[in-house]
């Protein structure tokens, strides 16, 4: 069966499909989003590709349309793909970038009954292995740990001014900047991700004054640490720092009646 996912010849450079099925599933759309995806990671689609026309499409998977273009919604809200207009215009893979590699993985993960407890967890276990054992081989900048300390006093003066989620932005940032020293793109993604949907849970939640100051003072602390090498210290107050603040950030949101995971 020869059929097209790729612009044919004439219309575009383009290459027979492998591998692709037709649609049996009672939700097509759905079917034919984990079908690009998987061929996307397979390496069967590559970023800047031109894809086949809607026509096409909907003769590949066997489907109308209108499920091809309510894949194609799906596929755009997951930063997969994008529509291009004008002559040269069509359906492209997107370029690959950290937003929406994030973008991807949070749909992908949507699981319903995730808490902020699986995620703090989540982070106590990235973040403790990047401080306890990947940090010590890395040598760390000065200018990092001045942006560090930098940062930190970006957030109090948010904090100051009444500008809430400026201000848990960069305390997420805080802990985006360790990652980062890393160098390993899977663990600053991940990362990434599970920081995002952290931010939605808490992103109403107005700490007071103690447990902000509290924030500050771990954040330091965990610098200091980093600055003398003590590496299972800084490990230490930032799995408590994380422990704490998500107990309560969780208990400020419910009295406040702001914990919408979906938002």
């Amino acid at each position: 069966m020869t059929r097209f996912l790729f612009a044919r010849e004439g219309r575009a450079a383009g290459m027979p499909t492998r591998g692709f099925k037709k649609v049996v599933l009672s939700r097509k759309s759905d079917y034919i989003v984990e079908q690009i995806y998987e061929a996307l990671l397979r390496g069967d689609l590559k970023p800047e590709q031109r894809l086949s026309s809607e026509s096409e499409l909907a003769e590949t998977f066997g489907v109308s349309k209108l499920t091809v273009r309510e894949a194609v919604r799906s596929l755009e809200q997951m930063g997969i793909v994008e529509v291009r207009k004008g002559g040269s215009g069509g359906l492209f893979i997107r370029e690959a970038d950290l937003a929406s590699t994030v973008k991807q993985l949070e749909n992908i993960m949507r699981i319903p009954h995730i808490t902020v407890t699986d995620l703090t967890e989540t982070r106590v276990a990235l973040e403790t292995y990047i401080l306890r054992d990947l940090l010590p081989h890395k040598k760390i900048p000065d200018k990092m740990l001045s942006r560090l300390t930098e940062n930190i006093a970006a957030a109090e003066q948010y904090y100051n001014e009444g500008k809430n989620l400026e201000r848990l932005r960069t305390n997420f940032e805080f802990h985006l900047m360790l990652a980062s020293l890393t160098d390993n793109n899977m663990i600053i993604i991940l990362h990434s991700l599970t920081c995002d949907m952290l931010i939605r849970f808490f992103r109403l939640a107005r700490p007071s004054p103690e447990m902000f100051m509290k924030t500050l003072d771990y954040h330091r602390e965990i610098v200091a640490a980093i600055r003398d090498r003590e590496f299972d210290k800084a490990a230490r107050v930032n799995a408590e720092h994380m422990r704490v603040a998500s107990r309560k950030m969780t208990e400020k949101s419910k009295q406040q009646s702001y914990l919408h995971v979906g938002e």
